[in-house]
């Protein structure tokens, strides 16, 4: 509660100067807190709700925590106010494998996989004005292999009910 109460009076200072409302990005995690008061998801809503911040939620990254640390992406999406959300992020992600299991990294280096894909048909229901960004940071495939991804969220978003 105190950083929740620490970060949004910040937030609120640099928003009445700028007078500007501010977007932040969901992380992805690596570590995990040995003690919390909010869910990530529970955080965001809160300092949505007490600033009027704004989310570029980051859908690999809730993939990347699920399989980190076998947060529930579901719970994630429906924690978080539709308004709450400005534009979602679409990144490919790799898997290492460590002496103590699989780990899920934040890479940018591959195609977006079938569990971020079916996970963003969810977000673009429930955030239906967000934009959507599509990134590549490593391994930057042909011009026709982003065509393609770019076709899939098109699809996604054009089909709703």
């Amino acid at each position: 509660k105190e950083n929740l109460e620490l970060l949004a009076n910040r937030i609120d200072e640099i928003q009445t100067f700028l007078q500007r409302p501010m977007i932040f990005e969901n992380l992805s995690m690596y570590l995990n807190f040995k003690d919390s008061t909010y869910s990530e998801s529970e955080f965001m809503a809160e300092l949505h709700q007490k600033t009027g911040v704004k989310f570029l939620l980051d859908i690999n990254n809730i993939i990347v925590n699920k399989k980190n640390f076998q947060l529930n992406p579901l719970d994630y999406i429906q924690q978080l106010p539709a308004v709450a959300v400005a534009e979602l992020h679409l990144a490919g992600h790799s898997n290492l494998k460590t002496t103590q299991g699989e780990f899920a990294f934040d890479t940018h280096s591959t195609l977006v996989d079938d569990e971020t894909w079916d996970l963003y048909k969810i977000a673009t229901v429930k955030f239906s004005s967000a934009f959507t960004i599509l990134e590549r940071d490593e391994n930057i495939p042909s011009l026709q292999e982003l065509i393609d991804e770019v076709t899939i969220a098109r699809q996604v978003t054009e089909n709703h009910p």
